[in-house]
Parts: structure tokens; C-alpha cells; sequence
């Protein structure tokens, strides 16, 4: 029996073509819920760049910055991380020297890490070669929020070009630096934490084995969730690593595959 349905945003719930959830996935969401599903967002996002149309759908947890903390629907934590200020200290300092942008995450903001290169100008022109406008996550937003004084940074987030990456990954082996679609832009967290982890919290929460989970995603990020939840579901659109470690592989993004695989497995009814 499933209990908990988990969800990635973008390219999962989210098409990279318009922006916007389909108001046929929107209505299976609250299918669920109205069967006494729980259903969560998993997201490589902060909390102030959840857009406002999916908060309007009532989530019961938010995993926010691929699982460096969780919350219920009310923003009360359920877990954090901590980055060791070295290690903030000495990443800071390499992405400086290499001229990369670097945005440092804390539960209560974000900040430019690198403050020579701005990271949303950098996501804009890699979108812009995919083919892809680049949207504002929500209609009101500030993308650098201060976070609270004496806070410590939970995870990270840059642009570091393809052939760059090995290099950091060797000189940071307590970091995981997962990769947006392949390409340069980069989810940086401590090793072992992730949207898997996350699960594994809100599980804890509500006195539930991971067997009664599925979990929604397509990319680098959602791998490990994938793998654990009880039933992983890759989209269509999603990266061959995803898909080869699926339970099963639904439509893409654009194509509704969030609803068709919540059919496929009986838990939303045909109409």
C-alpha cells in the first residue's frame, strides 16, 4: 500500500516549455489526497523558490535543496544540515580562483558565494542554448535572500563547466556535485545527504516503511529516491541513469507522465 507520493518539480511536475504544472496533474495531485495519500515535494529548490501554484496544492512536506532539510506544510523543520565553515570557507575560495559562480544555500536565504559571477546569469545562457526561456520560479521572488545572522550554510549550488567537474569532485570529496541535465550547472551537498534522505525523515515522521513510497523525478538528483523509494518512477524525459534504475518508466513531462503512471499503478481512478 502506498502512502507517501513524493514529487521532483522540474521536468517531473514542471515542463521546462512552458513553466507551469497542467491542471490534469495539478487534479491528480489532489486525487491523492483525497485518499488519504501524503504527498511531498522533493526539489533541488530552496523554500522562497517553491512556485506559488504548487504550494496552492496543499503538500504535506517540502524536501528542499535535495534533502539538506525538510519541512511539513507549515515550514516547521523536520531536519537540517550543516556545512562546515572550512569547507565553505575552501569551496568559496576554489570557485573564486577558477572565476565559477556560486550561490551558498542556508535554510533561512541564499547569497552569492562568488560575488564577481551571478549564477542566474549563467543558468539563463545554459537554458537559452537548451532551447529553454528561463522563468522566475514564482511571481514574486528574490532569488538572494539573507539568511539569519550566525546561520551556517546547509548546501550549495554553481556553474562549473563539464570537463571542470572530475577535478572538483577530487579536490571535494565531501561534497557530491550532482549535475542539472548533464550539463554545467551543479546541486552541490554533502555526501550521503539527498532527496532519499529526505524520504527516509518523513517516513520517520509518519511511522512508515519506505515500501509505501513512490517517488516522481528525472535526473541526477533524484537518483538515490528513485532507487529506495517502494515504487522509483523515471519520466520519460529523464536521464538514462534514472531510467535504468527505475521500477518503471512513465511518459514524459509534456506528455503528463506523472498522471498516466499514478493510473498505471491504481492510485488515481480513470474518468
Amino acid at each position: 500500500m502506498i502512502r507517501l507520493a513524493v514529487f521532483d518539480i522540474d521536468r517531473t511536475l514542471i515542463p521546462t516549455k512552458n513553466g507551469q504544472i497542467a491542471a490534469e496533474t495539478a487534479a491528480a495531485i489532489k486525487a491523492l489526497q483525497r485518499k488519504g495519500i501524503r504527498t511531498a515535494i522533493a526539489s533541488g529548490r530552496m523554500a522562497h523558490l517553491i512556485p506559488d501554484e504548487l504550494r496552492e496544492l496543499g503538500f504535506d512536506y517540502y524536501i528542499l535543496s535535495n534533502g539538506a532539510y525538510v519541512t511539513d506544510e507549515t515550514g516547521a523543520l523536520l531536519s537540517q544540515e550543516s556545512v562546515d565553515p572550512a569547507l565553505v570557507e575552501r569551496l568559496i575560495q576554489e570557485m573564486c580562483r577558477r572565476g565559477l559562480g556560486l550561490d551558498v544555500r542556508y535554510v533561512g536565504g541564499m547569497v552569492q558565494g562568488n560575488p564577481k559571477v551571478d549564477v542566474r546569469e549563467q543558468m539563463a545562457a545554459y537554458w537559452a542554448s537548451q532551447g529553454v526561456k528561463f522563468r522566475p520560479p514564482t511571481k514574486n521572488f528574490q532569488w538572494y535572500v539573507q539568511p539569519p545572522i550566525g546561520a551556517r550554510p546547509i548546501s550549495f549550488d554553481g556553474c562549473i563547466p563539464v570537463e571542470q567537474q572530475p577535478d572538483m569532485i577530487a579536490l571535494f570529496p565531501e561534497l557530491d556535485f550532482l549535475s542539472v541535465s548533464e550539463g554545467p550547472m551543479c546541486d552541490i551537498n554533502l555526501k550521503g545527504i539527498s532527496k532519499a534522505t529526505g524520504i527516509h525523515r518523513i517516513c520517520q515522521r509518519m511511522g512508515i516503511p519506505m515500501e509505501e513510497t513512490i517517488a516522481f523525478g528525472d535526473d541526477r538528483n533524484d537518483l538515490e529516491m528513485i532507487r529506495e523509494a517502494g515504487i522509483g518512477v523515471a519520466m520519460g524525459n529523464a536521464i538514462d541513469m534514472v531510467k535504468e534504475a527505475a521500477d518503471y518508466v512513465t511518459d514524459s513531462c509534456e506528455n503528463l507522465g506523472v498522471v498516466k503512471a499514478l493510473h498505471h499503478f491504481g492510485l488515481i481512478s480513470q474518468e
